[in-house]
């Protein structure tokens, strides 16, 4: 069963998980943007886990801090 969602209730759910302070709002919705392109460009749907996104996903605060 699958469910569409918008970027709020994409926000929700990793506050739900107690994620909420994982990515700024800018990073979430970055991410949230490239699922969605993702998903246009292949394809695929992409099951929402948040977690799983949480582990395989990092938001840095600059370059230096990526280097």
């Amino acid at each position: 069963m699958k469910k569409t969602i918008n970027f709020y209730a994409f926000e929700r759910e990793f506050e739900q998980c107690g994620r909420g302070n994982q990515f700024t709002r800018q990073g979430l919705r970055a991410l949230f943007n490239y699922l969605e392109e993702y998903e246009q460009d292949c394809g695929t749907e992409v099951e929402l886990d948040v977690i799983a996104l949480c582990c395989e996903y990092v938001e840095y605060e600059d370059l230096d801090e990526f280097h």
